[in-house]
């Protein structure tokens, strides 16, 4: 079976955002923050950052915290900011998780190719080893929406996610910034065996 991804793998990370914004809480630590839980990925935000200004933030903090050059990152929020409301994020919009997904992925497939320039990196070559596994974390969590429209068994999209989540750091480096062709070759060639 031959994948065709819709999008490269840094906006598989971001899918993760979508429905994934666990909570928005006060910061414990310190009164003038809060702190926005994204997957099991803390980002504080200033208290007075809220509306329009919460996704752009939200995002640029958080691929921050992955490793993202700036470039990329503050393009990517541009990006969300215009397709995403904040009550959207913060998941009181009405609007489902599954809906919200699929906005967040054509949001994302629109901004990727605005956002990334050949041969530029968009992950930070010298990513440390947290930020990497941040990042293969949320490929993993984000997988089975882009894999839904294949209409795969349940034993394939776990045997795929489970073999995306054993990639090595380097293998993660050269998916984010190889370019979609390269990242689509990585991801396919680690989850060729679960689909034979």
């Amino acid at each position: 079976m031959s994948i065709v991804w819709k999008v490269g793998a840094a906006v598989l990370v971001l899918l993760a955002i979508a429905g994934a914004v666990k909570a928005i809480t006060d910061d414990d630590s310190d009164p003038n923050y809060k702190t926005v839980t994204i997957g099991s990925t803390e980002v504080s935000i200033p208290f007075y950052i809220s509306g329009d200004e919460l996704i752009p933030a939200t995002i640029k903090r958080y691929m921050a915290k992955l490793g993202y050059v700036p470039a990329y990152r503050h393009c990517v929020a541009g990006e969300l900011a215009r397709k995403i409301s904040p009550a959207e994020l913060e998941g009181d919009s009405g609007v489902s998780a599954t809906a919200f997904k699929e906005k967040t992925i054509d949001a994302m497939a629109q901004a990727n190719p605005k956002c990334s320039e050949p041969g530029r990196p968009i992950l930070d070559p010298d990513a440390t080893p947290e930020q990497i596994a941040r990042i293969r974390e949320s490929l993993v969590a984000a997988l089975p929406v882009e894999l839904a429209s294949l209409n795969l068994t349940a034993d394939q999209t776990a045997c795929a996610a489970k073999r995306v989540g054993q990639l090595s750091d380097a293998e993660v480096l050269a998916a984010e910034n190889g370019g979609p062709s390269r990242g689509q070759a990585i991801f396919a060639k680690a989850m060729e065996p679960c689909f034979r």
